[in-house]
């Protein structure tokens, strides 16, 4: 077996694997990165995707990207690992952990000192493999799923909700560095890498950045990323606990309008916040419900993000009807002294 880095010649081929993988062990859904593999790699300044391949074919695949941010209040480069698949047929013979150390391998000659990955804590295949490679767990962030199904309406008319413009850069950034700053593995933003940013993520624009503003001032942001056009997510099946749900919901819709819930065999719909940011949970609401009529209008099933279960936008956040799935996450130190802050931890939506 040998490992090298991925071409775009191999991008038929790692699609082909990843519609033989199935994650999760209740919930399984089966993720492949269409029409182009390399879209979603693409979204990160600095990223490498490896193949670790026989003389004959490709065995499976890691990519790894490394993040500008911060551990421990200081300025620290992260090894963001990811997407991590192999034949199903091949699981359990070390293979995904030679990547990770080819990986690792990678990150430290560009001077990164930690490593990490976020994995749903019903994907087990990734988390023993994560666990084998010598990679530490820790309770990572809540992914919070909004269903979409109704338009609904925007109560305060005093505060006006908009699109982003480059004049507003100097303040989104404020304003996310406001709230996030003091967080692990947080990823400053200034004007700069937020412009850079919005050019370089595939499918992605100004027009996905959207803002509360008050008084003439900014306060709320998000920006919103539509997956469906870089990723194909297939329900393969539903765990009990989405079967309990969607018979309650059939039961409420009796009474009144509910959503319906992506079935096994259908492909999900949905946006993902990379980042956001708010002054009071009431902005957010705001900012939250006119991204859902947007999201209705496109039919979008659900809009995600990423946060910590205390954060006023999990524990605070009321109106939506929602789903929150609990993951891990999966880091190691790449130099022997680096630790992460098990209950502030960032992660964008672009780590999902």
């Amino acid at each position: 077996m040998m490992i090298r880095e991925a071409s775009r010649d191999d991008g038929h081929e790692l699609q082909d694997i990843q519609s033989r993988c199935v994650a999760g062990t209740t919930l399984k859904i089966v993720t492949v990165n269409e029409p182009d593999f390399f879209s979603r790699t693409g979204a990160y300044q600095e990223c490498r995707v490896f193949v670790a391949c026989d003389s004959e074919r490709i065995l499976g695949s890691v990519a790894c990207a490394i993040l500008d941010t911060t551990v421990g209040g200081r300025p620290e480069k992260a090894g963001y690992i990811f997407q991590a698949f192999v034949e199903p047929q091949l699981r359990g013979r070390g293979i995904v952990r030679k990547l990770y150390e080819h990986c690792e391998q990678f990150l430290k000659s560009r001077g990164v000192r930690i490593g990490f990955g976020l994995i749903m804590q019903d994907n087990e295949a990734n988390r023993r493999a994560a666990g084998r490679a010598g990679y530490d767990a820790l309770k990572g962030p809540c992914v919070e799923y909004v269903l979409t199904y109704r338009k609904m309406p925007v109560l305060n008319s005093s505060k006006r909700v908009r699109t982003m413009t480059t004049d507003d850069a100097a303040a989104v950034c404020d304003l996310l560095n406001r709230m996030w700053t003091g967080y692990d593995l947080y990823e400053p933003v200034t004007v700069e890498k937020l412009l850079s940013d919005i050019r370089s993520i595939p499918e992605f624009g100004l027009n996905n950045i959207l803002i509360v503003e008050a008084d003439g001032r900014i306060v709320a942001c998000a920006s919103y990323w539509d997956w469906s056009k870089i990723t194909k997510i297939t329900v393969r099946s539903w765990n009990a606990r989405i079967k309990l749900t969607s018979a309650a919901l059939g039961v409420a819709r009796v009474f009144r309008e509910v959503p319906v819930l992506t079935r096994p065999g259908k492909a999900l719909k949905q946006w993902c916040l990379i980042n956001f940011a708010f002054s009071s949970i009431e902005d957010f609401k705001i900012l939250l419900t006119h991204i859902n009529n947007l999201a209705v209008d496109s039919k979008i099933d659900q809009v995600c993000f990423v946060c910590n279960d205390g954060h006023a936008a999990v524990k605070d956040l009321t109106g939506f009807i929602r789903l929150g799935f609990d993951s891990m996450l999966y880091a190691k130190s790449l130099n022997g002294g680096m630790r992460l802050n098990n209950s502030h931890l960032w992660i964008g939506g672009l780590g999902l």
